[in-house]
């Protein structure tokens, strides 16, 4: 993994992309990969399947725009955003803050929809650790 990109927000959806590359080699012939599967969710729900992952991957503009429902039906992805907030910020308004954001970050309205941001949803090479917005 390169060192530039910030990896929470990434390494979820590397290891998402790398099960999907392997089921289609296999042509989606589950029984062909099915123990590979196996091992892999073993490491990956002892390790990665954690609330920050989670939230990390969900709150990454490249992966949660271009697959919003499948996003969305899988409450695991919002529950570790809501688990991470409550846990990191102890001030209730602050969090109801949050989650007003987190409504205009999933409709992408405000900031979240003007046409700079759109373009970084498809760059896999941003880095929102490096805007300086002060």
């Amino acid at each position: 993994m390169d060192s530039d990109v910030p990896a929470m927000g990434f390494l979820y959806g590397y290891l998402v992309e790398a099960k999907n590359e392997i089921s289609r080699r296999f042509n989606n012939d589950r029984s062909k990969f099915e123990d590979v599967f196996h091992i892999i969710d073993k490491r990956w729900d002892s390790k990665l399947k954690t609330p920050l992952h989670r939230a990390g991957y969900y709150l990454n503009p490249f992966y949660y725009y271009q697959s919003i429902l499948a996003m969305e039906e899988n409450e695991s992805f919002r529950d570790g955003v809501i688990t991470c907030i409550t846990k990191l910020v102890p001030n209730e308004e602050t969090q109801d803050k949050i989650i007003e954001e987190l409504q205009l970050f999933q409709n992408a309205e405000g900031s979240f929809g003007k046409e700079i941001a759109k373009r970084q949803w498809r760059n896999i090479n941003f880095d929102p650790s490096m805007i300086n917005l002060k």
